[in-house]
């Protein structure tokens, strides 16, 4: 799994790649992100533990600061329900947050099918979604 280091507010932090894009847009947006993950191969004979994110799971975690009407107000024009193959949950204890994320325990499905939503996500915002990457990388040629 390819690792890539950004700078974020505390330090430098390996990120997987394919949680990249997913962050610069999610965040050009103002949904702000805290943790990711693409998932992992550890092998589908690993126990299924349903109450923890296991090894195959692609995710994204917003901050704690991302609303309900924050969630509803980016699903509604992407179509929510009818392309994702992804969902958007609200997990926690004490302080709920928002995620989005694909649980098959097939790391290489979740990956794919990641990529197809990403696709979507950025269906209507593509010029804008391009000129924030285009920026971040003349920031890191610096």
């Amino acid at each position: 799994m390819k690792k890539t280091e950004i700078v974020i507010k505390d330090g430098e932090n390996p990120l997987d790649s394919l949680c990249i894009p997913f962050l610069e847009y999610f965040n050009s947006i103002g949904l702000k992100t805290i943790e990711s993950c693409e998932g992992h191969n550890l092998g589908l004979e690993q126990p299924y533990e349903p109450w923890i994110l296991h090894n195959g799971m692609f995710y994204i975690i917003f901050d704690e600061t991302v609303s309900d009407e924050d969630i509803a107000n980016f699903t509604k024009p992407h179509g929510y329900g009818s392309f994702l193959r992804g969902n958007f949950v609200k997990f926690g204890h004490r302080k709920f947050k928002w995620m989005y994320c694909l649980g098959d325990r097939d790391y290489k499905l979740n990956q794919a099918n990641a990529k197809k939503d990403f696709e979507a996500f950025i269906a209507e915002d593509k010029e804008k979604y391009w000129e924030i990457v285009f920026e971040n990388e003349r920031k890191e040629e610096r």
